[in-house]
């Protein structure tokens, strides 16, 4: 009864306490995680490493960015600018064939604008699971004179197994997201790199890291990268070599 009634009071106390202080030894442990894969990242895909160590500031996407937020979605629902940023510079240094892009949106214009400036062969294939918000993004990257195979959720079965060199996992809410990886899993070519962004929610990034596990496939982190003004940021993983 006393071991409860202390754990009453330290809750009380926790919850009287600013949610910036609350979330600190959390933000500090993310810290460690990066600093703990930083030099695993390097050692492991070092193309990769060097490609995010030297992203620009993005100036030729900010105001398409800037219109899209603020006119077709929001910043908070949005892909984070800096992954945005990031995203960019992953296609140009990999120069990836094939794209699939989990979650449209702003991450398929980042895509479809890269493929048509530097490689007009690439596929790219964007997912929703929204049908809605497809129609939303086609009629996004039109006004941009931009297009790619927008397709359902419920069509992922018929993607092609092991034919994508590059992907972004940002579909639909997290409490769901993390099942797309079994997806990922089957699709992505040996060697093939995937973001997975908003890796900040703890639940959700336990449950990718499991089953990525369970795969054999490893786990990045890449705050330093791409962390946000609301604490978000993205990780990345990449299909083992055969």
């Amino acid at each position: 009864m006393e071991r409860d009634a202390q754990t009453t009071t330290r809750q009380r106390l926790t919850g009287r306490l600013p949610l910036s202080l609350r979330k600190l030894p959390y933000r500090a442990a993310d810290s460690a995680v990066a600093l703990y894969d930083a030099p695993k990242f390097k050692r492991d895909l070092p193309t990769v490493a060097t490609a995010l160590e030297g992203v620009g500031d993005g100036s030729e996407l900010r105001p398409v960015y800037d219109r899209y937020v603020s006119t077709i979605s929001s910043w908070d629902w949005a892909v984070a600018w800096r992954t945005a940023v990031a995203l960019d510079a992953l296609c140009d240094a990999l120069r990836p064939r094939r794209i699939l892009d989990l979650g449209s949106g702003f991450s398929t214009y980042v895509e479809c604008r890269w493929a048509q400036n530097a490689q007009p062969e690439t596929e790219i294939v964007s997912v929703d699971d929204s049908p809605e918000w497809l129609e939303t993004t086609r009629g996004f990257l039109a006004g941009e004179g931009l297009s790619c195979e927008l397709i359902a959720r419920a069509d992922l079965g018929s993607l092609p197994a092991g034919a994508f060199d590059l992907a972004f996992d940002d579909m639909g809410r997290v409490e769901q997201r993390a099942e797309a990886i079994d997806t990922l899993a089957r699709v992505m070519a040996p060697g093939g790199v995937v973001v997975l962004d908003d890796m900040n929610v703890r639940g959700y990034r336990a449950e990718v890291r499991a089953r990525l596990d369970r795969a054999g496939w490893p786990l990045y982190s890449l705050r330093k990268q791409t962390i946000d003004q609301r604490g978000r940021f993205a990780m990345l993983t990449a299909a083992p070599r055969r």
